[in-house]
């Protein structure tokens, strides 16, 4: 008996005749994989996408930690001006909460 399976794609061969022996697990049809191919090769290319903006992402958080807030003039400024730490204080907090 055989059961033809057409969300597998189209019937490309039958690779077995009436009265072949066979064993278990062995291949008796052959779909076309064009449209899986095709869908594959567009998973793999949004995985590589993926991947590359993940490191883009991990660069610039790298760059961003290794790259001092304030500079060492700015930070005596503000030891000298208290309204100035509340105003990059509340600016910073404006930008982190966007």
């Amino acid at each position: 008996m055989f059961i033809f399976d057409g969300s597998k794609g189209d019937l490309d061969e039958v690779l077995v005749s009436v009265g072949d022996k066979v064993s278990e697990g062995q291949a008796l049809v052959k779909y076309s994989s064009a449209d899986a191919q095709a869908a594959y090769d567009a998973a793999s290319r949004a995985v590589a996408k993926a991947d590359r903006h993940i490191n883009e992402l991990n660069e610039a958080r790298n760059t961003a930690a290794s790259t001092p807030v304030l500079p060492q003039a700015g930070l005596k400024a503000l030891r000298t001006k208290p309204s100035t730490i509340f105003y990059i204080s509340y600016s910073f907090y404006r930008f982190t909460n966007q």
